[in-house]
């Protein structure tokens, strides 16, 4: 079959020998992979061509532990070792690496552009200044669910809202200040104050910080979406 690597550097190897990441490899029956802990980044993407074989919930077959749903039991359990997913047939075929330019780098300093939304206006303009002004430490209490910062606290001038849907990068407020930006297992609705969003290239960078890592945040633009329409482009391209 033919995989593909991508995400954090976890130092994969087949049978002993090291793999590039960000690109497809070979490999056949009996070959053995094996992940260590990351060099860079915290989470790392392996595909199959063909995709795994399992029953579908919802039209997807990925793991959601918290939900207890999908998996190789239907019920959310995570891997375990014994474990097999099986996938698709495939032929080998010529290897693929993802260009230099889309590759990123997880340890270089990152600096998050915010698009501010409607709710900037119950964060007054001293807070905002230092909110931009300011380094954010990503916190050991982060997961899929959002990244959890420590820094300067932000009040705004209402502690809640009415609970609304919630998008992929929302910065929202709890009562602690310490903002929390909500990634891809995020709730669905929420009544903390949002002061913007994350863009989305700079959202995925994030996901890939590890704890105790200093982000900072600048004002962005909703045109500012060059760049990740260009991305998404490469990235469906056959």
């Amino acid at each position: 079959i033919r995989i593909a690597l991508t995400g954090a550097d976890l130092q994969a190897s087949c049978n002993g020998v090291a793999l590039a990441n960000w690109q497809t490899h070979n490999v056949k029956a009996g070959d053995r992979l094996q992940f260590g802990f990351p060099r860079s980044g915290v989470r790392a993407y392996l595909a199959v061509a063909g995709g795994f074989v399992l029953a579908p919930a919802f039209g997807s077959v990925a793991t959601v532990v918290r939900e207890q749903m999908g998996g190789l039991d239907g019920r959310g359990r995570p891997l375990q070792e014994g474990d097999c997913l099986s996938c698709a047939v495939s032929e080998h075929g010529m290897l693929r690496r993802v260009p230099p330019r889309y590759i990123p780098d997880y340890a270089e300093p990152l600096t998050v552009r915010v698009m501010e939304g409607q709710q900037r206006a119950l964060f007054d303009d001293a807070q905002m200044n230092r909110f931009y002004a300011s380094e954010y430490r990503v916190s050991t209490q982060s997961d899929r669910m959002g990244v959890r910062l420590d820094g300067p606290g932000l009040h705004p001038t209402e502690g809640g809202i009415v609970s609304e849907g919630i998008p992929f990068g929302a910065i929202q407020v709890p009562p602690s200040g310490q903002p929390i930006i909500l990634l891809k297992d995020r709730q669905t609705i929420g009544g903390y104050p949002k002061l913007g969003t994350v863009h989305p290239l700079d959202a995925f960078a994030l996901a890939q910080r590890q704890p105790g890592q200093l982000i900072r945040f600048t004002s962005g633009s909703t045109n500012e979406v060059n760049d990740y329409r260009e991305f998404l482009r490469f990235m469906h391209e056959p």
